[in-house]
């Protein structure tokens, strides 16, 4: 997994973004910025949490605790009808480890064949 130093700067080239610029979006110096994002300083909570919000993504990634981005709020999203992903989520994990297995085949059945009718 990678480190918060590397994901805090991937983000911010991603969105092509100057250092100074994104200093400015947390009310701090380019300095203060470059020191957080080369390690050389520890981001404080209320920074991750601006930088969490900035770039729709959870703090926890940010701080390569996991290789997931989704930001929680994208759990109330509508999945099919008036399911949301939190909704599908939770269900999934209601299910005995068996037919998670089963579920996981079944949705990976369902890719292979949309993705088949793509091509």
């Amino acid at each position: 997994m990678k480190n918060s130093t590397d994901i805090i700067r991937e983000l911010r080239e991603e969105r092509e973004l100057k250092q100074k610029q994104v200093a400015h979006i947390l009310g701090i110096t380019q300095q203060s910025y470059s020191n957080y994002e080369t390690g050389s300083h520890e981001f404080p909570s209320r920074h991750l949490v601006r930088l969490a919000e900035y770039y729709g993504v959870t703090t926890d990634y940010l701080l390569g605790k996991t290789e997931y981005r989704q930001y929680i709020p994208d759990l109330n999203k509508p999945f099919v009808n008036h399911t949301t992903i939190g909704d599908f989520l939770s269900l999934s994990l209601s299910l005995n480890k068996e037919n998670r297995k089963h579920l996981i085949s079944y949705a990976n059945y369902l890719y292979s064949i949309n993705k088949k009718e793509d091509n």
